[in-house]
């Protein structure tokens, strides 16, 4: 036997000593199990300490001199050190900003350092990836058990602890899948309509997910300020299935709902007009959040339109409708990146409401 101070085997091993050795002759054919403990402090130091257990054994005709062993194993050594340090480099570089802190044991090493942060992550990409796979499913059919489930899923996205970089697409996800929930298609309810057994959990859920999302906004995250307002659509509806729009309550939540979107993001248009449709028949107070729409988004040709047909609608301020409405015409003239299909609907949107206006001011001038 060979004794563990050997002066070959430790600078074969850069002054690592190993805890034993049992081989004394150059043996037949070698098997080297290599077994590493690092015991350094984590994330920022290479390991101080690594024990080995290397065991050899006959298990060929050719021969295999101890100084070979000895190189053998110090390679191995050396590409385990490469490894912690790759891993010391990895947990430097990512940006692991957990919604809820980890609890990493003081002693814990780099490699069992990162193997927590890494399981966490990967935890919440799991829960996404079985909502996302939840909501295919659903996809084109109406099932009030499923969409419970769903909303049930998307509830459990909400709680797992995710990083930072990630949440807000997490809630993205849980709007889609209140949306999904909800039969909504876009931002309007479908023919079929929500199933009353899944509204006040739907409604739960998102209002959660739009909270986290308002708190994500103030906190500088550009791409939770801009689903604010998409959101908004969402739960603003959802407030009004809970008792079919008839309770004055529901109404107020979805109004401070949509309140709160413009104000974090108020360039989302179709929150400025589903506000100033949820004051109806309050016309005056409309028209004043259309016009507030518009200050802030002045090229906005869904905001003219809204506006034109609120006054055609009411069948006041007909002026200000056909200016309105002329206003929106030059804008789609102008306008790039509208697909055909796009530019036909309002064309054709316009087109009517030109019709509508020319009525009104037939009907005021017979008035006269």
């Amino acid at each position: 036997m060979l004794a563990h101070s050997q002066p070959c085997w430790n600078r074969a091993c850069n002054n690592f000593a190993p805890t034993r050795i049992p081989f004394g002759r150059p043996c037949r054919g070698i098997t080297v199990l290599c077994v590493g403990i690092m015991t350094a402090p984590p994330l920022h130091t290479l390991p101080d300490e690594l024990l080995l257990s290397i065991q050899c054994r006959d298990t060929s005709s050719s021969f295999l001199p101890l100084p070979d062993a000895a190189r053998f194993s110090s390679t191995c050594l050396r590409m385990w050190r490469i490894w912690i340090l790759a891993i010391d480099t990895e947990l430097q570089r990512r940006s692991w900003n957990f919604k809820r802190a980890i609890a990493i044991p003081r002693a814990c090493t780099s490699l069992q350092c990162y193997a927590i942060l890494h399981k966490a992550e990967m935890k919440a990409i799991l829960v996404y990836v079985d909502l996302q796979c939840a909501m295919q499913d659903l996809s084109g059919r109406c099932d009030p058990k499923a969409e419970l489930a769903l909303v049930q899923k998307a509830q459990k996205l909400l709680s797992v602890n995710c990083t930072q970089d990630s949440e807000s697409y997490n809630l993205l996800a849980c709007k889609a899948a209140g949306q999904t929930a909800l039969r909504m298609d876009g931002v309007h309810a479908t023919e079929d309509g929500a199933d009353q057994s899944v509204v006040p959990a739907a409604t739960s859920m998102l209002t959660q997910a739009f909270d986290r999302m308002l708190a994500l906004a103030a906190a500088g995250d550009g791409h939770a300020r801009s689903c604010c307002g998409a959101t908004a659509l969402v739960l603003s509806h959802a407030h009004m299935l809970v008792h079919s729009g008839s309770a004055p309550e529901d109404v107020e939540r979805a109004k401070d709902v949509l309140r709160r979107a413009v104000t974090v993001d108020p360039s989302h248009t179709e929150s400025w007009i589903a506000l100033a449709v949820s004051v109806y028949p309050y016309f005056e107070v409309g028209r004043v959040v259309l016009m507030l729409g518009l200050a802030a988004n002045p090229t906005s040709v869904d905001l003219h339109v809204a506006l034109a047909e609120m006054c055609i609608e009411r069948g006041s301020n007909l002026d200000e409708a056909e200016l309105a409405l002329r206003t929106a015409e030059e804008l789609l003239s102008g306008a790039e990146g509208v697909n055909d299909d796009n530019r036909c609907g309002y064309e054709h949107e316009m087109q009517d409401l030109r019709a509508r206006l020319l009525l009104s001011l037939e009907d005021e001038k017979a008035r006269d």
